[in-house]
C-alpha cells in the first residue's frame, strides 16, 4: 500500500505547487487533470489492496475459497508501469516493460 500512497502524495505536491504560482498559470489545467486522473487510479489500486487484505484474513479464518480467474497479462503490466514511472521519472530513472 506504501507505493500507491507515494504516488498520490507525489502528484499532490506538483498540484499545489502548480495551485500556488501567483497568478495562477491556466496552462497548468491539463496536467492537474492528469495528475489527479493518477492519483484516482492510486487511490482503487489502494481499495483493492485492502479488500484483498481483507479477503486474505476470510480465507484464514476458512471464510473464503479461491476461484482462478481469466486476467489480461497486458492490461496488469501497464497498471504496473503506471504505477512506478512517476516515481522513477522524479529520480531520473528509466523504466521499460517488456511483454514476450
Amino acid at each position: 500500500m506504501r507505493t500507491p500512497l507515494n504516488t498520490i502524495i507525489f502528484f499532490l505536491q506538483r498540484i499545489l505547487q502548480m495551485i500556488s504560482q501567483r497568478p495562477f498559470d491556466t496552462d497548468c489545467l491539463p496536467r492537474i487533470t492528469t495528475y489527479s486522473e493518477l492519483m484516482m487510479s492510486q487511490l482503487k489500486l489502494m481499495e483493492t489492496f485492502i479488500e484483498d487484505l481483507l479477503d486474505l484474513r476470510l480465507m484464514r479464518d476458512g471464510i473464503m475459497t479461491l476461484n482462478s480467474e481469466m486476467f489480461d497479462p497486458k492490461e496488469t503490466l501497464d497498471m504496473i508501469q503506471n504505477i512506478f514511472i512517476p516515481q522513477a521519472k522524479g529520480k531520473s530513472i528509466k523504466i521499460e516493460v517488456f511483454a514476450v
